[in-house]
């Protein structure tokens, strides 16, 4: 079967202030993308929110 979709995985950098790593941890998350042609809003789940707040604490 042939297929015209390509897989692609793509790394994100974070750097968090103070606040945002407070939001992490008590309240809902989303990743904004509002570049004109891919204006996107993504919710995080409770366990990725979770390992950003680890990962952004280590």
């Amino acid at each position: 079967m042939i297929s015209d979709v390509t897989a692609a995985v793509h790394y994100l950098t974070f750097n968090f202030t103070d606040v945002q790593v407070n939001q992490l941890a008590f309240g809902s998350v989303f990743i904004v993308s509002d570049q004109p042609s891919y204006l996107e809003v993504t919710a995080l789940s409770d366990a990725t929110a979770g390992d950003l707040l680890t990962d952004s604490c280590s």
